[in-house]
């Protein structure tokens, strides 16, 4: 579903987590890309003191709404144990139930 500018427009003044990433990928290294323990605290704290309308979304960008009607959960197995999934559907009354599927 497309999602009209307005409501891209009040999404992207929320978008801490694109600021943050923005600020800390100079600082990632190979192989693990970690990061120093506060550095993501900092950066988050930095991103929300931004003057959201300071920095325009691009008119090129489409953000399009997705609206899951079920999620599924895969969780990697060894050569001991067998891969596990777990399988979401959202409630009428808000939130999700989950329950484990067999693979």
């Amino acid at each position: 579903m497309r999602t009209s500018r307005a409501t891209r427009s009040t999404w992207w003044r929320t978008q801490l987590v694109a600021w943050v990433y923005e600020s800390l990928s100079p600082s990632l290294v190979a192989p693990d890309h970690g990061v120093e323990r506060g550095d993501v605290e900092r950066a988050f704290d930095q991103a929300a003191a931004r003057d959201p309308t300071a920095v325009a979304m691009p008119p090129s960008w489409t953000t399009i709404r997705l609206v899951p009607h079920q999620l599924d959960f895969w969780q990697a197995g060894t050569e001991l144990i067998p891969p596990d999934r777990t399988r979401f559907l959202p409630e009428a009354a808000g939130g999700w139930r989950c329950f484990p599927v067999l693979p």
